[in-house]
């Protein structure tokens, strides 16, 4: 199995060997535990991460969220960790590549959690096929499984995407892309600019309507969309 090479950014030294810790238990290769935005910068270009955790505020002439903006057309997914709660840099790290922004103090399983649903998995085997059936979402400072199986379809909202299981609705902070790139392509398809359908599901299409029913709900078709929704169906003449 290829390891993650994951780099920690991160001046508080006893948190960021926790941080360590944990990574190398869960198969990663960590780079390094770097303090400052200079040597950040030279390890980034030179040894290229899979990842980056990253604190806000570290020493240097650059904070995190301008290190991750320096680094955006490279892009490699960033967590960002703080102490502060603070909504104008949460902001300006959502035009990043940042895919989390947590505020300490955390618990390890949570960072799990967003690295797990960030990255896709390496594995091989019977135990790819399990794990690749579940994510796991944060939702009021908990962790749920999600099987990737039960979702019908989804929506994009601005900068979330909500799917539904049933009449179950989550919300992840990731674009409808994202989401659709980490699940099976063979089973979704894209129906209209803000949404998507798991193709089993679909109880009906209406072209005159440009309609597709769900259950008992009815979704937008684009017109762009149709003609590959068609050839994905199988039609009886």
């Amino acid at each position: 199995m290829n390891k993650y090479k994951t780099l920690i950014i991160e001046d508080n030294l006893p948190f960021a060997i926790k941080i360590e810790k944990h990574l190398v238990e869960w198969g990663h290769q960590v780079l390094g535990i770097i303090d400052n935005s200079k040597e950040a910068l030279e390890v980034i270009k030179t040894q290229e991460p899979d990842l980056i955790i990253i604190d806000i505020n570290i020493k240097g002439q650059l904070n995190g969220v301008e290190i991750a903006h320096s680094i955006k057309n490279l892009k490699i997914p960033v967590i960002f960790i703080t102490g502060r709660k603070d909504e104008q840099i949460y902001k300006e790290a959502q035009s990043t590549t940042g895919i989390s922004y947590l505020v300490k103090p955390f618990d390890m399983k949570t960072l799990q959690g967003v690295i797990d649903f960030a990255l896709p998995e390496r594995k091989t085997g019977q135990q790819e096929k399990s794990d690749e059936q579940y994510f796991y979402i944060k939702k009021n400072n908990q962790l749920l499984k999600i099987d990737k199986t039960q979702i019908s379809w989804l929506k994009a909202d601005g900068n979330y995407c909500d799917f539904y299981i049933g009449t179950a609705k989550y919300t992840v902070r990731m674009s409808l892309k994202k989401v659709l790139a980490k699940l099976p392509k063979k089973e979704f398809l894209k129906i209209h600019k803000s949404h998507a359908v798991r193709i089993s599901d679909i109880d009906g299409i209406f072209l005159s309507k440009n309609q597709i029913r769900v259950g008992e709900v009815y979704l937008p078709l684009g017109r762009n969309f149709r003609e590959e929704l068609l050839q994905r169906v199988k039609q009886l003449e």
